[in-house]
């Protein structure tokens, strides 16, 4: 009877451990911010989605192979649901040599096995303005 009494309460303790709530941002994270499918979520880092708004990419400079375009990037806290931060990022691009770069800053690259995880995410963005921008994929 001691026994059976101890499996059951090892039983009933680990179904518990199942109904307590994790966290899982990307369950309850919403691909477009606002229901708006123009501001486009591109990735979950630490209780932030990263969102960009479409509708405001703007040409800066066109003179193939080289490329500038800027676009509002908004940080929404998903752990308390409201609009942390929207900042106007400015991505550089070159077709002939693949490279992209962040705001002025080193050429970041499209090429995920030699980028940190961090240089990625960056890239990720670059990309979405780049899709709205001229309709077409970053292939370079």
């Amino acid at each position: 009877m001691k026994h059976l009494s101890k499996m059951m309460l090892a039983l009933f303790f680990t179904v518990s451990l199942f109904l307590i709530p994790t966290t899982n941002y990307a369950t309850y994270s919403e691909q477009y911010l606002y229901g708006n499918d123009q501001i486009v979520l591109v990735y979950v880092r630490m209780g932030q989605g990263i969102y960009v708004d479409k509708t405001s990419v703007v040409n800066e400079y066109y003179s193939p192979p080289f490329y500038k375009l800027a676009a509002n990037v908004l940080v929404y806290n998903l752990d308390k649901d409201y609009l942390y931060s929207t900042k106007t990022e400015h991505y550089t691009y070159n077709t002939h040599t693949g490279a992209i770069s962040w705001d002025g800053n080193e050429p970041i690259y499209d090429r995920p096995d030699s980028n940190p995880a961090y240089k990625q995410r960056t890239v990720e963005v670059a990309k979405v303005i780049w899709e709205a921008a001229y309709n077409m994929p970053w292939k370079w």
